[in-house]
């Protein structure tokens, strides 16, 4: 969804604001840059973190860092361009690889034990895997064998890829997102490119199921803990783009942020959302009982680090993303709480 630079409308969709925390510290452990740019995208709960790195040109390679062994790439399927998108308890991976040539990309999933696995696609060209739970089911979208639509998938080793299809009149969906039952959370849009796009969350029980918006023109579904809380991106009536916070009981709310818009990427199981407020793009951490973090007002002695984008969150409240050193862009941090 594209971030737009506009005022915030908050109203009757938001939650009761909270003020900033300015208690509790971070420190950033820089993950460095592989030599060009680097971005995280993945965290476990052992602050194992995933994500690619570019060296500037075409090439864009998947790492996974651990605490222990340091930045390990993880190679291709075959082709030059991967991403590692998110990473599991087990230390599985996903994301997405070009074959050899570099013409179509298909989602992997990464062990250890086993390397690389592709996990082909349904019918079509193209998939990608962007979520994985703690049971080892991936998430993601592939098109079909028409071309013309790209649905959301749910994988396992038992199953293989499922079909979760798309909303109707929205044939091109994004799975970003799943939780341990399986439901799976992201958005959907009429045609590729800049057109409106919806959120959507999947169960076994509902299908797919649009989630609305703030009153405006899109939303976008990027993250979901186990109780089924959906964090995202919504439109206001102004269609200005701001971070949500939804459940099954409550719906779809504005979560209280900074700046003249917001993104929420991810939950925890705690509640703790991690997101960015923009036209700054700053690193927040928000909870409904406790309200805002500004993660940049909190890195103590760290001042040369900008936190931009936290694209997830462990249940310990670290976070992986990444944004600048002395203000070049751009290096993977893990953010951890003091």
């Amino acid at each position: 969804m594209t971030i737009h630079s506009l005022r915030i409308i908050v109203g009757v969709f938001a939650l009761a604001v909270a003020p900033c925390l300015m208690g509790q510290q971070y420190s950033v452990t820089d993950l460095g840059n592989c030599g060009g740019l680097a971005y995280s995208f993945g965290i476990n709960d052992s602050g194992a973190v995933v994500g690619y790195c570019t060296n500037g040109g075409e090439t864009e390679r998947p790492f996974l860092w651990t605490p222990a062994g340091g930045t390990q790439d993880i190679g291709t399927l075959g082709g030059d361009v991967a991403n590692a998108g998110a990473i599991n308890n087990a230390g599985s991976v996903v994301g997405y690889s070009d074959l050899p040539g570099d013409v179509v990309y298909h989602a992997f999933l990464w062990t250890k034990a086993a390397g690389m696995q592709d996990l082909g696609t349904l019918g079509g060209s193209f998939s990608a895997a962007n979520g994985i739970n703690g049971v080892g089911q991936v998430a993601g979208e592939s098109d079909i064998a028409s071309g013309n639509e790209s649905d959301v998938f749910l994988w396992s080793q038992s199953t293989g890829m499922q079909d979760l299809g798309t909303l109707s009149g929205l044939p091109y969906c994004y799975g970003l997102a799943v939780n341990d039952s399986g439901e799976v959370a992201g958005y959907c849009q009429e045609l590729l490119g800049n057109s409106a796009e919806r959120a959507f969350l999947w169960t076994e029980a509902t299908g797919m199921m649009d989630l609305g918006t703030l009153g405006g023109t899109s939303s976008a579904a990027w993250g979901i803990n186990s109780a089924g809380e959906v964090v995202g991106t919504a439109d206001t009536p102004n269609d200005v783009p701001h971070a949500f916070y939804w459940t099954a009981v409550g719906g779809m709310k504005a979560i209280p942020t900074p700046g003249s818009s917001s993104q929420g990427f991810a939950i925890n199981d705690l509640g703790e959302v991690s997101g960015a407020f923009f036209p700054s793009g700053a690193a927040f951490v928000w909870t409904k009982s406790g309200g805002v973090k500004k993660i940049n007002s909190l890195l103590g002695n760290s001042s040369e680090y900008w936190v931009g984008y936290p694209r997830a969150i462990n249940a310990s409240g670290q976070l992986a993303g990444y944004g600048t050193v002395n203000s070049a862009c751009c290096d993977a941090f893990l953010v951890t709480p003091k």
